[in-house]
């Protein structure tokens, strides 16, 4: 059982490690983003056009010729992304680490259960709804607090005639099954809110909902997505 909620996000990485953990199908749908390639990315990244066009092309095989900016890279067409199977090696190997691959290990295999709520954000729902989009887990709880498929990535600037910083996003992340879009937060499988009288109390009627599931094996089966 792994508690989203109060999850205001962070690092993606620490999901994808999460993951490695879990006995994973083949391949997965995953996120895919937008990109849009500007003076101020350049800027920030302190990269030229040209640098951009040969990064693309190795690692991408986008072969771009003159463009005129801001430019934006589409992810994908009209079918969801699966995670490459180097990506899912990668996983397995390494459990998500820039390091040696470790030992063999028995991967878990047993029920993934999910707690989210209206303050589950950014990576933490975006680990959610990988779970979600690929049939990996259930999901307790209440809406999250943001769209699955949302703008994200920050670039920095300064106003030139206030001195003050500002940020603005160059990336459109796109949930793994992006045909449900649009949708305003990602929904639980099981819709269960926190009362006032509950919380005031100190009783976490969702946390003793999913131990009572547990013990009585009434935890839902997921459903194929």
């Amino acid at each position: 059982m792994i508690d989203l909620r109060g999850n205001t996000g962070g690092n993606s990485t620490l999901g994808d490690i999460l993951l490695s953990y879990c006995a994973l199908p083949d391949s997965i749908y995953y996120y895919s983003a937008d990109v849009c390639i500007c003076e101020l990315y350049l800027k920030n990244y302190q990269v030229n056009m040209e640098d951009v066009k040969k990064s693309l092309a190795i690692e991408r095989g986008i072969i771009l010729e003159d463009v005129t900016l801001p430019y934006v890279i589409k992810s994908v067409g009209d079918k969801p992304v699966k995670a490459t199977s180097e990506y899912m090696n990668y996983w397995k190997a390494n459990n998500g680490k820039e390091t040696e691959p470790r030992e063999p290990r028995k991967p878990f295999d047993g029920k993934i259960i999910l707690l989210i709520g209206s303050n589950t954000f950014s990576s933490a729902s975006d680990f959610a709804t990988i779970c979600k989009d690929n049939g990996l887990a259930i999901i307790y709880g209440t809406p999250t607090g943001g769209q699955p498929s949302c703008y994200g990535d920050i670039l920095s600037f300064t106003l030139p005639n206030t001195g003050l910083k500002c940020g603005v996003s160059y990336k459109y992340f796109r949930r793994p099954d992006f045909r449900k879009d649009p949708e305003d937060a990602l929904y639980p499988d099981v819709f269960l809110a926190l009362d006032p009288d509950s919380h005031f109390k100190g009783k976490d009627i969702l946390w003793e909902r999913v131990l009572q599931d547990i013990r009585t094996d009434k935890v839902p089966d997921i459903a194929a997505r």
